[in-house]
């Protein structure tokens, strides 16, 4: 059977809802085109149907297999990324960690001889951790809007480009913030700042070296 341009769009919007996600959404399209080229018979929705029971068992059938692929994804790059940001312990990445290991020092030995202001650092700080996830969010949206669906990996890229943010919330409502639920001395605090500004150069520099090799080639 050889489809024509008006054939392909009918099987395209029968199967549009079928999944959420277009990696599926190209498999099942993909799966279907070719098991009709396969066929004698005439074209018909119906047939199509047919192959969508038969092969995948039914539209909400696909959407189960896409909840657990998606779980699957969510271990596996939460796993990549945490490599990613062990591995900036090794070298060439250890060079900038022991770099900025020194500056937190010498920015902490300053600050027992004057009073040191925390602002500046922490708007340094956060700035980057919501740099990180606006360019995220705006790359996933950007692909949505191009492809009409989101990608099977966007969830995962979601959550590890906010992960950095909520941890630097978490530290600065429970450490930091002149009513912070634990009371620290105005040294601890500075300290605590420097932990977090060496943790958001390690996680920039890790999520930024994770997305260009490990995802970037897979959704462009």
């Amino acid at each position: 059977m050889v489809l024509t341009a008006q054939q392909h769009q009918e099987i395209k919007d029968y199967i549009f809802d079928a999944a959420q996600y277009r990696e599926t959404y190209n498999e099942v399209y993909d799966h279907i085109v070719n098991a009709l080229e396969d066929k004698d018979e005439a074209y018909s929705i119906e047939l199509v149907a047919e192959i969508v029971n038969a092969d995948f068992g039914s539209f909400n059938e696909i959407k189960k297999q896409e909840q657990l692929y998606q779980q699957q994804i969510n271990k596996k790059y939460t796993r990549l990324f945490l490599e990613e940001l062990i591995n900036s312990f090794k070298w060439p990445g250890l060079l900038g960690n022991f770099a900025n290991l020194m500056l937190c020092l010498c920015i902490y030995w300053s600050s027992t001889n004057s009073s040191f202001n925390t602002k500046p650092m922490m708007i340094a700080v956060f700035s980057c951790f919501i740099l990180v996830t606006i360019y995220m969010y705006s790359q996933i949206l950007i692909r949505r809007t191009r492809s009409k669906k989101y990608s099977i990996l966007d969830n995962s890229l979601g959550i590890l480009s906010t992960f950095g943010l909520f941890i630097g919330i978490f530290v600065f409502n429970w450490f930091i913030s002149d009513d912070s639920l634990i009371s620290l001395s105005q040294r601890a605090k500075v300290i605590v700042l420097l932990t977090l500004y060496f943790f958001s150069s390690m996680y920039v520099r890790s999520f930024r070296k994770f997305y260009n090799q490990k995802i970037k080639i897979l959704i462009a």
